[in-house]
């Protein structure tokens, strides 16, 4: 996960505590970790979390299996790459909420598994011929 996002996410988790009044007694020491935060981060990302948060939305989530899991929306190859990669702070390109590389499913198999090609992607892309059988993935 890139630092930022990771910083971002703390913050979201701490400021979640604080609306939620949890735990009891630790308040003034969220308060105070979610202000440290808060100076870390650029003011812009700031801006967009803060929209996302006034909205009632978690501002920060995982991509599990290519999918946002704010939004449900499969991302694109581009995005889910980058975040692999974790080449800056990314948003889910349809919810707008910040983005990171949540726990994996089980690893792919079949033909195409670990390039990218999800099982049935590659027998969409290349139907077989009407006297074919279709193949199992």
């Amino acid at each position: 996960m890139h630092p930022i996002t990771q910083k971002l996410l703390r913050l979201n988790h701490a400021e979640g505590f604080l609306q939620a009044g949890w735990p009891p007694g630790a308040q003034a020491a969220l308060a105070e970790n979610a202000a440290a935060l808060r100076r870390e981060i650029e003011p812009t990302l700031l801006a967009q979390f803060d929209r996302l948060r006034a909205a009632g939305k978690e501002a920060v989530t995982p991509v599990i299996d290519g999918a946002c899991q704010g939004c449900g929306v499969k991302l694109s190859l581009a995005v889910r790459s980058a975040l692999e990669y974790m080449s800056g702070v990314h948003q889910c390109e349809s919810c707008g909420r910040f983005i990171f590389l949540g726990p994996s499913s089980p690893p792919k198999t079949g033909i195409g598994a670990g390039h990218g090609v999800e099982d049935g992607e590659l027998a969409a892309a290349n139907p077989p011929a009407a006297n074919e059988p279709t193949p199992r993935l």
